[in-house]
């Protein structure tokens, strides 16, 4: 491998080789606390996880994107995909466009340009399959459809910003974004018919508030700042939570909750250096840009939760396991050779390990891991697929044996 190739899975490949392969379990009795409220079960989980870390053994397997093999380029891969033919499809951003290949990395069709119309994007930033095959592909405030062969089949305006969204039941969307108020924007979920129409609202999160500075309205987002984070799961539906709260809520295609995730963590308080160092950046930056931005105004714009967030991201893997992934101090300056530490919950709510990685991959489907290179020459990105070896002993749920009320 390159010296001048970075990626989120370099790491893991070096950490097998100092943690022990084997999981560490508990003894019978492990502290979790399981009821039924209103038809929906909550998991209370203790702080720490049944089998205890969990190391993702390696293997290269597939490499797209390298100028010397003549495979497609990419500028800014963003999604990836893989349909039920092992079929890759890869939403690259900065090119917009969508490159389908076969599983063994053959290319077989690139469709989109850039561009406002129909079948063309500009910035463009989730995709997913629903169960025809179709392609759905969100931007800004527009979604469309292209069938499986890349043909553009229809496109919809939606009537808020979105950041996520899932193919829903009937024909429907989840569409996850952030939706303007008389004072800031706040974070909402809701199901949309295909006209753009509201079905129904299933959850709204405080987001940012809008500060004044004259006749200029702004709002200031930062690492500490509260956010709502959300993932599919292919087979349920998909989960959210609030960052400020260790709890996750796992809901239908429908938008119907039927489980709640907690977990037993320790909040952190922001310190007065983190709070610094927030602020003396972001002074930098707006000073590069030309901006008159002065120190009392992003002392006001931060508004500092009481406590930094549990959580940066949430994805899951094809096995309806969630991946919760940690947050680390600003202050930190090890974190690219330390890596991200995730939680890692069952189908059922329990929490099965903690685990490492570089950074958080792309996918992780059908026993494949799925990241990007970058050459740093260059400015290339290379996508790759990884074979992870121990798949079939990595556990989705607790033995009942091993469950006792607290």
């Amino acid at each position: 491998m390159s010296s001048h190739l970075k990626s989120g899975l370099t790491g893991l490949l070096l950490i097998s080789f100092f943690l022990s392969p084997s999981c560490r379990k508990h003894k019978d009795g492990w502290p979790v606390e399981i009821n039924c409220a209103n038809g929906i079960q909550v998991v209370k989980n203790p702080a720490e996880p049944y089998y205890g870390e969990l190391v993702f053994e390696l293997e290269e397997d597939l490499a797209i994107g390298n100028r010397n093999s003549g495979n497609v380029m990419f500028s800014g891969i963003a999604v990836i995909r893989v349909d039920d033919r092992g079929n890759l499809f890869v939403l690259d951003t900065r090119n917009h466009r969508i490159h389908k290949f076969n599983g063994n990395g053959n290319h077989l069709r690139t469709f989109g340009r850039k561009g406002q119309g129909p079948g063309e994007f500009e910035y463009p930033n989730r995709l997913y399959l629903d169960g025809d095959g179709n392609i759905i592909v969100s931007e800004m405030r527009k979604i469309q459809m292209f069938n499986p062969e890349g043909d553009f089949m229809k496109l919809r305006w939606v009537p808020f910003h979105i950041m996520d969204f899932v193919p829903a039941a009937e024909g429907n969307l989840i569409v996850y974004g952030l939706i303007r108020t008389d004072k800031g924007e706040n974070f909402v979920i809701q199901s949309l018919d295909w006209d753009g129409e509201t079905i129904r609202k299933i959850a709204d999160f405080y987001g940012f508030s809008f500060v004044r500075k004259g006749d200029t309205v702004f709002r200031y987002s930062h690492s500490y700042s509260p956010f709502l984070h959300f993932s599919h799961m292919e087979k349920a539906g998909f989960v959210y939570g609030y960052s400020l709260e260790y709890k996750l809520f796992v809901s239908d295609r429908s938008g119907k909750t039927d489980l709640i995730i907690e977990k037993d963590e320790r909040s952190e308080t922001i310190t007065a250096a983190e709070k610094h160092r927030i602020i003396d950046d972001t002074l930098k930056k707006a000073a590069r840009s030309g901006s008159n931005t002065t120190k009392d105004d992003l002392e006001k714009a931060a508004n500092f939760p009481p406590h930094k967030p549990f959580f940066s991201r949430l994805t899951t893997d094809d096995q309806q396991r969630i991946y919760v992934w940690k947050l680390k101090s600003i202050l930190d300056v090890n974190t690219d050779e330390e890596g991200v530490e995730c939680d890692i919950f069952g189908p059922d709510g329990c929490f099965l390990y903690t685990a490492k990685f570089l950074s958080p991959p792309f996918l992780i489907h059908d026993g494949y891991l799925y990241d990007k290179k970058l050459i740093e020459d260059t400015n290339e990105e290379v996508l790759v697929r990884y074979r992870i070896r121990n798949w079939l002993k990595i556990k989705s749920d607790v033995p009942n044996h091993a469950i006792v009320p607290r």
